[in-house]
């Protein structure tokens, strides 16, 4: 990827992260914080590096045992969730795929469904950003 599609990247993960509201961490090695049904939920987004084939979206869950109840003993099975450190992180080589896994997600972590709105707003910057 290069800057210009990192950048994309990025303004997509938090455009996607207003929907739930989220503020910005200064001490715990993370970048971002949303507040969760099951806890804090803390984000960082993958610095770009020249060459980098990877889209990659870190993701922690303070409450291990609280994020546990849903994504793991729960109906919900997050693929990658990890039940020991809380880790959930995301990554692919398609953009659209890391997206589409982060708002699913927030949807679960946040219980709350994206609406068609918020999702034809979202759609739109995306479909705007690859015409870029």
């Amino acid at each position: 990827m290069n800057k210009k599609q990192y950048d994309k990247f990025v303004k997509n993960v938090k455009g996607i992260m207003e929907f739930v509201g989220y503020e910005e961490s200064k001490d715990n090695g993370y970048r971002y914080i949303v507040n969760t049904a099951y806890g804090k939920l803390n984000i960082t987004i993958h610095d770009y590096e020249r060459g980098d084939k990877l889209y990659f979206i870190f993701n922690r869950f303070d409450d291990v045992d609280k994020a546990k109840e849903r994504f793991i003993d729960g109906e919900y099975g997050l693929y990658g969730f990890n039940k020991y450190t809380g880790k959930c992180n995301i990554h692919s080589m398609v953009e659209e795929n890391v997206l589409w896994d982060f708002k699913n997600l927030l949807e679960t972590a946040c219980e709350k469904e994206f609406n068609n709105f918020e999702m034809a707003i979202w759609r739109e910057r995306v479909n705007n950003d690859k015409q870029r």
